[in-house]
């Protein structure tokens, strides 16, 4: 297996220093030119390596790292963020109450619809894997 090069370069993914260092950026700015900027290198420089397949391929890559880490943190806060709502059904507020209630039936109605999707989908996979329809 290939190491990253000293000088910062990924030959495994056949990226240059500077081009894992406008990734790198590229995840924390909002926009292509301040990327660019902050990397040191031209907008246009940025948009022709969008047409590099690993370039790209690693950009969504760590995209899908970073929102991966993300959706790991709701998970982990998600039984603390539930008490609150449930906590918030007591509040002296009459709207905090109402809205907490509301919150709290509208995310149990998308959970079971999401659940009964879910059934449905299952079911029709097997009736088509059953008439050899799938693979």
């Amino acid at each position: 297996m290939k190491k990253k090069g000293q000088d910062g370069s990924d030959p495994e993914k056949g990226l240059t220093a500077i081009q894992v260092r406008v990734l790198t950026v590229l995840l924390d700015c909002r926009t292509i030119t301040g990327a660019a900027e902050k990397a040191g290198v031209s907008r246009s420089t940025v948009y022709r390596w969008f047409e590099i397949p690993s370039f790209r391929a690693e950009l969504s890559r760590a995209k899908r790292a970073i929102f991966n880490e993300a959706l790991d943190l709701i998970n982990a806060n998600a039984l603390k963020a539930a008490q609150k709502l449930i906590d918030m059904l007591d509040s002296r507020d009459t709207t905090a109450r109402r809205q907490a209630a509301t919150t709290i039936l509208e995310l149990g109605l998308e959970t079971r619809q999401g659940e009964d999707l879910e059934e449905r989908l299952l079911r029709l996979e097997e009736r088509a894997s059953g008439r050899g329809l799938l693979p």
